[in-house]
Parts: structure tokens; sequence; C-alpha cells
């Protein structure tokens, strides 16, 4: 594993982890709150009127299971009376594709989906364009990442933005900090922000996540 690696090649050598953390003497972690951005990303899909959401991942990574604990989370604060509906399908495009289509025959009444990936989101996008449904008025999409392709996709796509820019020159800081002698932070949480686009609605009057 990566803690024994560095346990054994790299003892007395500060390590900083992006958006990742073990207990090391010289490990430091810098982590993007992805588990309560997904949660409000479920609160956001309440706010705007969706009926019943949905949650669709890539392959399992720590990072994936702090995105779907946080849709669970949000289920159960927003949509307590709802069975969470969460479905793992592989990265390639014809795999999520088939994994959207597969999700809206067995749940024809799924009206948002949030996507681990950007990436995931817009074939999603395509997928739903293909079967004829609207985005957003039939289902709402929330991607993670707010990449490029969030900006050029058609409708443009909201995102959580899990700040992987800011966590990178943190850990630069954290590194250069450390070599110089400084002590910074084991463990650094770094808020997260949903970038509203054209993929959801607007909130309903009168409701607030």
């Amino acid at each position: 594993t990566m803690k024994e690696a560095i346990a054994l090649y790299l003892p007395s050598v500060p390590v900083v982890i992006c958006n990742g953390y073990f207990a090391a003497p010289n490990a430091y972690g810098i982590v993007s709150d992805e588990q309560g951005g997904v949660t409000d990303c479920v609160g956001l899909l309440r706010q705007t009127g969706c009926q019943k959401p949905a949650f669709l991942m890539n392959p399992s990574t720590p990072s994936n299971e702090q995105k779907k604990q946080g849709f669970l989370i949000g289920m159960g604060r927003y949509y307590p009376d709802l069975v969470p509906i969460t479905v793992e399908c592989g990265s390639a495009i014809e795999e999520v594709a088939a994994a959207v289509r597969e999700m809206l025959e067995a749940h024809r009444d799924i009206d948002g989906i949030v996507f681990s990936e950007d990436n995931m989101a817009v074939v999603g996008l395509r997928t739903l364009a293909d079967l004829g449904r609207r985005v957003p008025e039939d289902v709402q999409i929330v991607g993670i990442n707010n990449s490029q392709l969030a900006k050029l996709s058609i409708p443009t796509l909201t995102s959580l933005d899990n700040m992987l820019y800011d966590i990178s020159m943190t850990a630069v800081r954290h590194v250069l900090a450390l070599l110089s002698g400084q002590r910074v932070s084991k463990k650094m949480l770094i808020c997260t922000e949903i970038v509203t686009r054209g993929s959801t609605r607007p909130p309903l009057q009168g409701t607030r996540a």
C-alpha cells in the first residue's frame, strides 16, 4: 500500500497527499469535502423541485466512496421517505450510457441524477437527448469536478467544484513550509462549492436546503 511504501522508502521525508490522508509521522493530507459537497448537491435538487434523484458513480475509489456517502446523507436529510438509488458502472462512454438507460428503465420517474464525474455527466446529457428526455425540464443533471466540460456541454453543466486547484496549491505551500522547518496541519479540509449552470432548474420560491 501507499502507507507501507512511504514508511519503507521515505520514512523521514515529508509527504503531502492531495485529496487523501493516512496517519503517519511524516504524512500530511489536504482533502476536499466531497462528502459534504454531494450532500449539498442533493439539497440543491430538493430546492429545484426534483422528486426522485439518483447517483451514478464509476468504479469505487476512496473519493467516490465519500461522494456516495454524501449522496446517502443527502437522501436521508432531504428525501427521508425515499430509498436511495445508487448505481456503479464502468468509466467507458458505452458503459455510462448503458447505465443511464438501465437506470431510467428501472425507475422511469427519476428526475435528477448526480454523476461522480463531469465526463460521465456529459455522457448522461447525450444519452438523455437520445432518449428524448429534456434537461433540465425532465431530468436535472449535476456533475463533479467543475471541469472545462461543464462549461462547454449543451446545456452547460451544474457541477460541484471540489477545489482541486486550491488543493494542489495548498500542497505546494505545505511542502515548501515543511522543507523550511515550519509546522503545518496534519490534515486540512477544503470546502467545496456548487457552480450552477443550465442542467438544473432555478430554486422554487419558498424552498431552502
